[in-house]
């Protein structure tokens, strides 16, 4: 019972952590997206060239092109982890952990730091504000 977290600030944890996670997965979806129209492309071109193997009755000898992976936000099991340990030790230390790895601090209060403010739980002076 010790290690219970109130409900309200588990709710407010996990919603900073899904919003960080978010900021940090929105590159990695970019980064995704052009590897998937140049694989598009790459795939009309196999088919095409597959065609004209297949009019000439030769065999096309190139392999077919592979699908880049899409990235995941659904966290390891060292990552919840680490998250738990977090949320137990320090409410507000995952906006410190957000800040430290370069997130803007503007990203981080919109993710929940007025809330923990008015319930007295955390001062934004405590990042310089």
């Amino acid at each position: 019972k010790a290690l219970m977290i109130q409900a309200e600030d588990r709710r407010d944890f996990i919603e900073r952590e899904l919003r960080g996670r978010r900021y940090f997965m929105l590159p990695k979806l970019d980064v995704w997206r052009s590897e998937i129209n140049q694989y598009k492309k790459d795939i009309a071109e196999y088919r095409q060239r597959v065609a004209v193997a297949k009019a000439l009755e030769t065999t096309l000898e190139e392999p077919v092109p592979i699908m880049p992976f899409q990235p995941t936000q659904v966290p390891t099991q060292a990552e919840l982890e680490e998250m738990v340990v977090r949320a137990r030790a320090n409410i507000a230390d995952s906006l410190d952990t957000y800040i430290a790895k370069g997130v803007p601090t503007a990203v981080v209060a919109s993710a929940g730091v007025r809330k923990l403010e008015q319930r007295g739980k955390f001062s934004g002076s405590e990042l310089g504000w």
